[in-house]
């Protein structure tokens, strides 16, 4: 069904975002047969904190478009680019300021998820084992 070298394709966006010297974190890709949300990732975590979602048959089959959020502080609220070119997506983080030469520690997060509450809790503390919640781990890496 869909190509392991399309934009809209998790570990290849992340590959040449990695290889255009952005960190980057994949947050989620398990959106329900309804949504058309395909996945998240985090551009610059702890940085500018960029969210980038990635729509797949948005409106039409097979239209690919991305949305990037910063909360409005630097990007437009909620802009959605319409693309199949990872250069787009770069040129777009760069006008806005968002640069790829960030310092980026790709140590993994672990996040404990605490009866839904979605507190973080500090690793070695007893609220962090494996019978207090479940266990989300972000996909670190970075250049």
């Amino acid at each position: 069904m869909k190509s392991k070298n399309n934009i809209y394709t998790p570990s290849y966006f992340m590959k040449r975002m990695k290889d255009s010297g952005y960190g980057i974190w994949k947050i989620f890709d398990k959106y329900g047969p309804h949504d058309s949300r395909y996945w998240t990732m985090m551009i610059d975590p702890g940085g500018f904190s960029v969210w980038i979602t990635c729509y797949f048959n948005k409106e039409e089959l097979n239209d690919v478009y991305f949305e990037l959020d910063d909360g409005g502080i630097r990007i437009p609220k909620k802009l959605l680019i319409k693309t199949k070119s990872i250069e787009t997506i770069i040129s777009n983080l760069i006008s806005f300021g968002i640069d790829n030469n960030a310092p980026f520690d790709s140590s993994l997060i672990t996040i404990n998820m605490v009866d839904g509450t979605g507190e973080q809790t500090d690793k070695t503390s007893k609220d962090s084992k494996e019978t207090s919640g479940q266990r989300y781990r972000c996909d670190a890496g970075g250049g």
